[in-house]
């Protein structure tokens, strides 16, 4: 027994003597001994996978169409049911826009262009998404996801590899991952699930042809203009760019015609736009806005339109609302919707008071909505 705990003993002094040494060795001491010390682990990659989307939705079943946009996230889709079983969709991811197309069959759609290829099928009210989405970068992704049918038959859960998603008739929110899906990937997406519930809006008692319908988007722009409002289903577009205090560059674009102008606010209570061929002063007084002048319509027979009409301040910081026999506009900052009759007034005059709100809300950068 002594000689067993003669050993342990021995043993024990001689580790806690290595021990000792191993630490006053050097770098030196122990390269020399051959010492393997072991690399650190690598560092785990903290990049950002997911991404939010919080898109406001806006439907008007007059015109069966839709409209989602997340200006942060730099997505915009606008969709409208063209016939039966025809839909166009305006969609702009960043700064590149695209038109696509898509068509219905049976209870069933099918996206398509400019490098995107979806199917969406229907099952017992509920949506399955699949196909490929070519990005700028010459990557195509494969997309197999689900839409869940909510209550109202308008409302969807979006469920997916790298996906989760929520649709209703007022937004769209939700989080996925930028690795599986690019920003194009997602503008289809959505493109499809507005095309499912604009599809479903009931059926509504045609306009004249001579009535045409208005959506303007109002967004910032990089390049030649500050701010831009287009409408590619009417044909509208609309830049503006401050040159310096109280003056702007304008740019119209109405079908084939398009116009070069300039609005001026060198007195407080004016705005007045000026081209080659065109003028408009939008004056206020007592808090009304007067809009007149005239507006060169390019046609067949070319003419000079005269136009007296009033603007009411809604909400302030170029927030306006016009409501006149054959044009009704309300005005904000994301844009003008409404109606024109083109027998009383040009979409010229919708375009031109488009550029005269845009440079209001120039001058009210914090305010209006």
């Amino acid at each position: 027994m002594k000689q067993i705990l003669l050993a342990a003993v021995f043993i024990a002094l001689s580790s806690s003597s290595y021990a000792f040494e191993l630490q006053t060795l050097g770098s030196a001491d122990i390269k020399a001994a051959e010492i393997t010390v072991p690399a650190a682990a690598p560092a785990v990659s903290a990049e950002k996978q997911y991404q939010n989307l919080w898109m406001s939705v806006f439907s008007n079943p007059s015109w069966k169409e839709a409209q989602a946009n997340d200006y942060s996230a730099g997505i915009e889709v606008r969709v409208r049911k063209v016939f039966d079983t025809m839909f166009n969709a305006d969609v702009r991811v960043d700064m590149k826009s695209e038109w696509l197309s898509i068509n219905k069959f049976g209870s069933g759609f099918s996206l398509s262009g400019s490098g995107t290829n979806l199917n969406m099928n229907e099952w017992g009210g509920n949506f399955n998404i699949s196909g490929s989405v070519t990005g700028d970068d010459n990557q195509t992704k494969f997309i197999n996801l689900t839409l869940f049918k909510v209550f109202d038959g308008y409302s969807y859960n979006v469920s997916g590899m790298g996906m989760n998603m929520s649709v209703s008739c007022t937004s769209i929110n939700g989080s996925y991952d930028d690795k599986e899906y690019s920003k194009k990937a997602m503008a289809a997406i959505v493109t499809l699930a507005l095309t499912a519930q604009v599809d479903k809006m009931p059926a509504q008692k045609s306009a004249s042809r001579d009535v045409q319908r208005i959506w303007l988007s109002i967004r910032p722009s990089m390049g030649w203009n500050t701010v831009e409002a287009s409408d590619p289903f009417s044909g509208i577009k609309v830049g503006l760019r401050k040159a310096f205090n109280d003056y702007f560059d304008a740019e119209i674009e109405v079908d084939n015609d398009r116009e070069n102008g300039s609005i001026s606010h060198f007195f407080s209570d004016t705005y007045e736009y000026r081209s080659s061929r065109s003028n408009l002063k939008l004056e206020e007084w007592g808090g009304t806005y007067t809009l007149e002048g005239e507006v060169y319509v390019k046609g067949n027979t070319p003419e000079m339109v005269k136009v007296k009409l009033d603007m009411r301040d809604t909400f302030g910081g170029g927030a306006f609302s016009v409501s006149e026999q054959g044009l009704r506009l309300m005005i904000d900052r994301r844009g003008i919707n409404g109606e024109v009759d083109t027998k009383v007034y040009p979409k010229k005059l919708v375009a031109i008071i488009a550029a005269l709100a845009m440079s209001v809300q120039q001058q009210f950068p914090q305010n209006g909505n």
